[in-house]
This record gives C-alpha cells, sequence and structure tokens, in this order.
C-alpha cells in the first residue's frame, strides 16, 4: 500500500509543481503590478518584477520561466495577433512581441484571451500560428474580432 501511494505522489508531484509555478508566476507579476505607481508602464512593472526576481533562489527563478514561456507559446497566434493589429493600428512581428509581453505585464492574459489554463510544459518553440486571415478585411474582423473591430477599426 505504502509502495503505490509513493508512486501515486511520484507521478503526480511535476503537475503539483507545475501548478505551484504558475500561481507564483501570477503572484510575482501582481507584486509588481501593485507596487509601482504606474501599472500600465510596462517598463516599470518589468523592472519591478526583476527586483522580485532577483531576490528569490536561483531555482526559483529558473523554475519560473516555464509559465512564462508557456504564456509567450500560447498567445503567440492569429487570433492575438489580429486584436493586436486593430488596437494598435498596425502590428509588425516585433510588435506582436511587445504587445504580448505588455499583456502578460498587465496580468490580464486570462482576461483578455479567455485562457484560465495553460498547456503542459512546451519546448522552446513556438506553436504554429494556425489559420490567418487578411488584417485588412473589415468584414473578416467583424466576423471574428466583432468587438474589438466595433471599438478600433478605423472609418
Amino acid at each position: 500500500m505504502a509502495e503505490k501511494l509513493q508512486a501515486i505522489v511520484k507521478s503526480a508531484a511535476p503537475a503539483i509543481l507545475h501548478r505551484h509555478e504558475r500561481r507564483k508566476f501570477w503572484e510575482v507579476v501582481a507584486e509588481a503590478r501593485r507596487s509601482v505607481a504606474g501599472t500600465s508602464d510596462t517598463e516599470e512593472v518589468a523592472e519591478r518584477t526583476l527586483e522580485l526576481l532577483s531576490a528569490l533562489p536561483a531555482a526559483e527563478i529558473a523554475a519560473l520561466a516555464q509559465p512564462l514561456w508557456e504564456l509567450r507559446a500560447t498567445s503567440y497566434n492569429w487570433r492575438l495577433w489580429h486584436a493586436a493589429y486593430l488596437i494598435n493600428g498596425g502590428c509588425s512581428d516585433d510588435g506582436f512581441e511587445y504587445f504580448r509581453g505588455w499583456l502578460i505585464a498587465q496580468g490580464a492574459y486570462q482576461q483578455v484571451t479567455g485562457d484560465s489554463t495553460l498547456p503542459d510544459p512546451v519546448s522552446g518553440q513556438y506553436p504554429e500560428l494556425g489559420e490567418g486571415w487578411d488584417f485588412d478585411d473589415e468584414a473578416e474582423n467583424q466576423q471574428r474580432l466583432p468587438r474589438l473591430t466595433a471599438l478600433f477599426a478605423e472609418d
């Protein structure tokens, strides 16, 4: 019986640790946002996040890199890229990278994407973007992103 229990605990440990890392990642982001005057200032939030991370042991810092990578990987999709394009009036490759970083720093990833879960740990490569559409096709934008199109489409 004890061996079975040990095997169950051992097999569940990576998933439990991974959930802990995700929670800790969002706690660091939230603490950084609470401790700066202008939470919309991404650079200030990033600097405070770096300060908070620097106070942690190296192993914990390394563990928190995985949830960040997962967020960056899962946010790499056409739907979010189109949203960034509409909001910013255009969005280059670099602009999309910055937009995703800003979104994560705002602690708003789940609210914006509706994605409350993260995948299992991913490799060091971005996934395929999936099927895209013409950024300037207003009819397609209205169908796929109706609220953002109403807010940000040029008249």
